[in-house]
């Protein structure tokens, strides 16, 4: 899928520290923090607390699933690490970096006083796109997963691309059905039509309608 220009992207959205929603946030960071954590020589642990899959930008439309079993791995081996492994022997693989530079989306998490010097972009494998997280202590929590590269406009991805919602199995039946009946509608309409211009025994014929002078054989909707 090409990347398609997002013209409301053109600009960091504002921050204001003042608006009921990042105030929210800031709450719920408070929350997070007064919970227990370990410390950089345990293990990591992921958490999807804050998870944010209904922007549209990290929706995880578009992806595929090989890109599923690549996340998974990827989640499962941070389980097996240490916060200082991560940054250390492993920095290479996961390539954690802050948000610096030109981004695409100033979220109110990860851009949060509270924890933006924690907050770190990790690599899922490479063309595969990226986590977008903060650490608490030993504890990693995923905002985005960003298979389209999309906080970033970067050389051989470009700008955003924005896909549709993922849609569950039941929303895809639903779909299914939607176009068989359609379907079935149209071809009872082509039905109805050729039957008003059959008679008993002229399917095979060359009888012409008068009214037209056409073949009435020619003038059959398949």
């Amino acid at each position: 899928m090409s990347k398609s220009k997002f013209s409301r992207l053109t600009s960091i959205p504002h921050y204001n520290k003042n608006s009921v929603k990042v105030n929210k946030v800031s709450e719920k960071l408070k929350l997070i923090k007064s919970e227990n954590h370990g410390s950089n020589e345990d293990k990591i642990n992921i958490s999807l607390e804050v998870l944010d899959r209904d922007n549209e930008l990290f929706n995880l439309g578009g992806t595929t699933i090989d890109w599923f079993i690549s996340m998974l791995d990827t989640l499962k081996h941070l389980t097996t690490i240490t916060k200082k492994q991560l940054f250390n022997e492993f920095y290479s693989k996961y390539d954690p970096h802050h948000y610096n530079g030109n981004i695409n989306y100033k979220d109110e998490y990860l851009f949060n006083e509270q924890i933006r010097d924690e907050a770190y972009q990790l690599r899922i494998t490479k063309g595969k796109g990226r986590i977008h997280g903060f650490f608490v202590g030993n504890t990693y929590y995923i905002r985005f997963f960003d298979s389209q590269h999309n906080m970033y406009d970067s050389e051989g991805y470009g700008t955003v691309t924005i896909c549709d919602f993922p849609k569950n199995s039941y929303d895809l039946l639903c779909i299914e059905n939607e176009q068989l009946r359609n379907s079935l509608t149209e071809e009872k309409k082509k039905n109805d039509h050729n039957s008003e211009l059959v008679c008993g025994c002229c399917i095979g014929c060359n009888v012409i309608d008068k009214r037209d002078n056409k073949k009435i054989i020619d003038k059959f909707e398949l």
